[in-house]
């Protein structure tokens, strides 16, 4: 039996840090509360932490955002869930920068946290593995290969995973804080969809300059996330073209994700099956639905 994960709580209302605590262990988990930013960085130093819940405004000069950049320092890995109460222009650039895996709006209901952290939690084995296929992709070929090249080939693979996992969770992030239009997150996922084709066309000329120009792709739409958040910018609202999501069944994927009934293991589903429909069958009544309605 494994242990119960262990989660640290960060939140200055003495009210809610204990409703939380006590909703965490009510479900089976071992909670921390820490009341102060400092507090829990030095919890974060002393005790091993599979997740962190954090309130964003703080009283004092460190907000949460800035606890979770102190505790990343002890425990650079761990999982992150933010709470807000109030729009800010600059916290969702910080949290994307940051890699939390979510971010949740106040007010909510104490059993949507608790899906929010059993989403988060069943992750610990990389969230995005089925995702990040490339290895697998380029097996064959690389074994073809020169043993120099293919180990630096693989060398770049991994960065290239890594790039992409910062990517898509920035990009969910973006689209759950509210902090890029329907429109920006639309342009967006026409990129993703365009990058990952390209992606899967490594596994015929794996070479270092293929695998780079990939990776530049997806730092460049990351700069293109910020861009959209920092300006508040509505992109082209031009005719879709043959084979494009459609403009209303995305729009309704995006509400989707606004209101938590879509997370980020089924936005990474939806664009997996866009790239492969011979996977419809994967996908969960909901998630078809919605599959159905990008592509109608």
């Amino acid at each position: 039996m494994n242990d119960p994960a262990r989660i640290l709580v960060l939140e200055d209302d003495s009210i809610m840090l204990e409703l939380l605590c006590e909703a965490l262990e009510g479900a089976g988990y071992e909670a921390r509360g820490a009341s102060r930013p400092a507090q829990a960085v030095e919890l974060s130093r002393q005790i091993p932490f599979e997740l962190v819940i954090s309130d964003i405004r703080m009283a004092g000069p460190t907000d949460g955002l800035g606890a979770i950049a102190g505790i990343k320092k002890f425990q650079p890995n761990v999982k992150v869930v933010m709470i807000t109460g109030y729009a800010s222009d600059d916290c969702p650039r910080r949290a994307i920068e940051l890699q939390v895996d979510d971010y949740v709006h106040k007010p909510f209901r104490v059993p949507t946290m608790l899906d929010v952290v059993r989403r988060v939690l069943a992750r610990r084995g990389g969230i995005l593995s089925p995702f990040l296929s490339l290895r697998n992709l380029l097996t064959a070929p690389l074994r073809l290969m020169e043993q120099s090249n293919s180990r630096r080939i693989q060398h770049l693979v991994g960065l290239l995973e890594q790039e992409k996992q910062k990517v898509i969770k920035g990009f969910f992030v973006a689209i759950r804080s509210k902090a890029i239009s329907k429109s920006a997150a639309l342009d967006t996922w026409d990129q993703l969809e365009r990058l990952e084709q390209q992606s899967q066309r490594l596994s015929v000329q794996p070479s270092e300059a293929a695998v780079q120009a990939v990776g530049s792709g997806y730092r460049k739409i990351f700069e293109r996330i910020g861009y959209f958040e920092k300006t508040g910018h509505v992109a082209s609202a031009s005719p879709r073209q043959s084979g494009q999501v459609s403009r209303p069944g995305f729009g309704l994927l995006v509400d989707q994700i606004h209101a938590g009934q879509v997370g980020l293991e089924e936005l990474i589903q939806l664009l997996t099956v866009r790239l492969e429909p011979q996977r419809q069958p994967e996908l969960s009544g909901t998630l078809l639905e919605l599959y159905r309605g990008l592509t109608a």
